[in-house]
């Protein structure tokens, strides 16, 4: 069976207010997929204890291989999205908000510029764009499974303008992709675990950022806020 791990680093910071419920895009939450069969286009969206909402979005094959894994984060409120393929981070800020609708803009990145969340019933439709029409988009249906979500600690080596993440534990991990966001929970990491005779810990790097408190060569232990799903394909 193979496992969803996303592993959000907590970083310290001071109490905030927290969002309401018609802030908080709770409609997101769950497991929703593209295509049907062995493998497909999936996106994994959990809340997490600050009131944001980490999300996985990625392409697992007919053989389980997950690939195109990338990371996003909808700040408490839904005040905006942080897109960080390959760790580099952008930010989305909120342009318009309707009953089950968000659409996240960002007029100074080369591409996309805007994002947009829309969810009728079990369907969720994202879509991008540059422009008024969109370029691509991508209709999810909801599948069963809801992300669990707990705290855990882990493993951080600074090795220069990078760092080692590593999850204890026994993981046949093909994925660990991570990324840091201007918040009191600094760091995500996503882990996929699938089956296998032999296993270990799971690890992998990601951008360096100052906020993470780490010189060069320094390891240290952080809490973790798990999210975990089960099954993924």
């Amino acid at each position: 069976m193979r496992v969803l791990w996303l592993v959000m680093l907590l970083g310290c910071g001071g109490a905030r207010s927290a969002p309401t419920s018609d802030e908080n895009p709770d409609w997101l939450a769950g497991t929703w997929r593209v295509g049907e069969g062995p493998g497909g286009d999936f996106e994994v969206w959990g809340r997490d204890e600050g009131g944001g909402f980490v999300g996985l979005s990625a392409n697992v094959d007919a053989a389980g291989r997950v690939t195109r894994p990338e990371l996003m984060w909808i700040e408490p409120g839904a005040r905006a999205l942080v897109a960080m393929p390959g760790g580099q981070r952008t930010r989305f800020a909120l342009g318009e908000r309707e009953s089950r609708s968000l659409r996240f803009e960002a007029p100074q990145h080369d591409s996309p510029k805007w994002i947009r969340y829309r969810r009728d019933g079990d369907t969720l439709e994202a879509s991008i764009g540059d422009t008024t029409d969109p370029m691509a988009t991508w209709r999810f249906q909801r599948v069963p499974g809801d992300p669990m979500v707990q705290r855990t600690r882990v493993e951080v080596c600074r090795r220069g303008d990078m760092m080692q993440v590593t999850q204890s534990g026994c993981y046949c991990a093909s994925l660990l992709a991570c990324g840091v966001v201007d918040d009191p929970v600094p760091l995500r990491v996503a882990i996929v675990d699938n089956s296998c005779d032999a296993c270990e810990p799971a690890s992998g790097e990601c951008p360096h950022e100052s906020v993470v408190q780490l010189d060069d060569g320094e390891c240290g232990t952080r809490d973790a806020i798990t999210l975990l799903r089960a099954d993924l394909r």
